[in-house]
């Protein structure tokens, strides 16, 4: 309820204010904050967020507001599953994500030191290598 609260809430401030509004909270929430000493890393993803536009946002944010809570329904993914997150992530804590992993049959789940919610970005080498292990794995 809390996240659909601030989710509506930023869609609102974005109509009113544009992009800017998006970015400015939310650079803290994307990286780990090893990332965030990263200035080539943090000027990308300044850029990437810059460059959308304030609609798209406001419908993300409006999606994700929406959205069904699917905690109730993981334990009826019957492929297996990796499970990443980063160490530093404030938006999928890895200790939440952890208890959702648990629900999930057969899932692998995997930590990435040092980084947020952007991962792929924060630590391309270290993701792809955990992908791989796990593609590998089933192979």
């Amino acid at each position: 309820a809390t996240a659909r609260i601030a989710r509506l809430a930023m869609a609102e401030t974005v109509e009113a204010t544009g992009t800017q509004a998006a970015v400015a909270g939310m650079l803290d929430k994307l990286l780990g904050p090893s990332s965030r000493e990263n200035k080539s890393l943090l000027a990308d993803v300044e850029t990437m967020m810059y460059s959308v536009q304030p609609a798209t946002i406001q419908a993300a944010q409006n999606a994700m507001a929406a959205r069904r809570d699917f905690e109730s329904r993981l334990s009826e993914i019957q492929v297996p599953t990796l499970v990443l997150t980063g160490e530093d992530d404030p938006i999928a804590p890895a200790q939440a994500t952890r208890q959702w992993s648990d629900k999930i049959p057969n899932a692998e789940m995997r930590i990435i030191k040092d980084v947020g919610h952007l991962s792929p970005l924060e630590s391309s080498a270290e993701f792809n290598r955990e992908v791989s292990l796990f593609l590998d794995g089933l192979a």
